[in-house]
């Protein structure tokens, strides 16, 4: 995908007065913006590594708001999200109740709304507020130094980093890569994709390049889909975003079981604070994972700050921190110092 003709693909789904500013804003910027925000009553607001900038009228931008801003009105965000629904809301009911739309060319657009609940699930989204249009990035390079670290781990890999630095845009290249060949053989590879942001399914197609031996399934949670590949598929290996409840750490015990490894990624701001989160002991007592991967940077712009040996790590940072591990077989239990 190439960046800059990616930006004004997703300017397709805006009124024309903010495609037309947004349009003239000059090549450096563009190439730098990963989302676009429009709130009701409020200023265009765009996301870049370097932190958020406004969209002026006459095609500038400013860090600060001033009399030139180019504000987003009701009417404007009803037209973004019914462009973005292609005029069928009810074809896209089931994203919509998950809080996103998937749209052509792989754009991910976020609604902020008023909740309706039906049988203690939320079924749709109402008096919707605000968008955020998460302009599609595809970097066919941003996991190339990813790919010795899978291939010469005996267990799963987990991508660690900040929100926003491009975990989901490595995880996706290392989907590619994994699935051509480049680890060792192409291997099959299940993408369990619940709210679109590794493959962008749109009609039955990945809107993004996942490789010539990947399956998808879009749409469950992680869990459900862990077990539905396992069952189904017969993967090589299973990919999925976000790793965090204990339903989709049992799930990964299962894939275990059958011989599967497994990539996912979490978020967390450095190792440390990684390996000190409640559900990493879970995590470890799963033994899905051998290695940690601790990514920084923002935006698309990302690269490997450490790599580390899991529960060697895990085992170290309860030491520091005035705990210890003591391993049980396969099991490890954090205990308080005496």
């Amino acid at each position: 995908m190439d960046i800059r003709n990616n930006f004004y693909t997703a300017l397709d789904f805006l009124p024309q007065r903010q495609k037309n500013a947004l349009s003239r804003l000059p090549e450096d910027i563009i190439s730098q913006i990963y989302e676009i925000r429009l709130r009701a009553g409020l200023p265009l607001a765009l996301s870049t590594p370097d932190g958020t900038i406004f969209a002026c009228a006459s095609g500038r931008v400013s860090r600060s708001t001033c009399g030139d801003m180019l504000y987003a009105t009701v009417d404007d965000i009803d037209y973004v999200f019914n462009k973005a629904c292609m005029h069928s809301v009810y074809s896209h009911q089931s994203e919509i109740a998950s809080g996103y739309v998937i749209t052509p060319k792989g754009h991910r657009i976020g609604i902020c709304g008023t909740a309706v609940i039906s049988g203690g699930e939320v079924s749709n989204i109402r008096e919707i507020s605000s968008l955020n249009i998460r302009i599609a990035k595809e970097i066919k390079t941003s996991a190339k130094s990813l790919i010795p670290i899978f291939a010469s781990c005996l267990g799963g890999l987990l991508i660690s980093g900040a929100p926003a630095c491009g975990k989901t845009t490595a995880l996706r290249d290392l989907v590619r890569r994994i699935s051509s060949g480049e680890a060792g053989g192409s291997r099959k590879v299940a993408v369990i994709d619940e709210r679109g942001e590794i493959a962008a399914v749109h009609g039955g197609m990945p809107q993004y390049d996942v490789g010539p031996n990947t399956d998808v399934i879009s749409g469950i949670n992680k869990a459900d889909g862990i077990m539905m590949a396992l069952r189904a598929m017969s993967p090589d290996v299973i990919v999925f975003d976000e790793i965090g409840s204990a339903e989709e750490i049992s799930a990964l015990r299962q894939s275990l079981n059958a011989g599967v490894r497994v990539i996912t990624t979490i978020h967390s701001g450095s190792i440390q604070q990684l390996l000190l989160r409640p559900q990493m002991q879970q995590i470890i007592e799963s033994c899905a994972f051998s290695r940690v991967v601790q990514l920084s940077g923002r935006g698309a712009a990302s690269h490997i700050e450490e790599v580390y040996d899991l529960e060697e790590a895990y085992a170290k940072a309860y030491r520091s921190s005035g705990n210890y591990i003591v391993y049980d077989g396969n099991r490890s239990n954090v205990c308080q110092r005496a």
